[in-house]
């Protein structure tokens, strides 16, 4: 069963690994723009510190990812997700306040970050 297993994920997982390599490629193109966005107010600059490293965290998983794609073994990947969870909830906390110091409205679907699936799963989103 081990051997039919690691032939099937072979198999599909030269197409799999090429995806996941280019879908991780984009991602640090996209986590080095976050990162180079530099808010000018001390509090949006800490707060934005806090929802670029969750950038960081997903770069770390896609890479496993393509890396274990690559290699026929995903049963190393890092578990970034209650990282994850908790930056982005510490992000939309922190601009909630923010937001009630300056009277302002926040998108009503800012509140959604943070809450539910964070990582693929393979039964899919929940």
């Amino acid at each position: 069963m081990a051997l039919l297993c690691t032939t099937a994920l072979s198999a599909c997982g030269r197409g799999a690994s090429s995806r996941a390599d280019s879908a991780s490629r984009r991602f640090a193109s996209f986590t080095v723009d976050v990162a180079a966005i530099k808010p000018r107010i001390p509090a949006l600059a800490a707060l934005h510190a806090i929802y670029a490293h969750t950038y960081v965290l997903e770069d770390a998983y896609l890479s496993a990812l393509a890396a274990g794609l690559a290699g026929g073994s995903v049963s190393d990947l890092p578990n970034t997700q209650s990282a994850q969870r908790a930056a982005i909830i510490a992000w939309r906390t922190g601009l909630t306040v923010l937001a009630r110091e300056a009277a302002v409205t926040l998108p009503a679907d800012l509140q959604q970050a943070g809450r539910g699936e964070i990582a693929p799963s393979a039964g899919g989103s929940s």
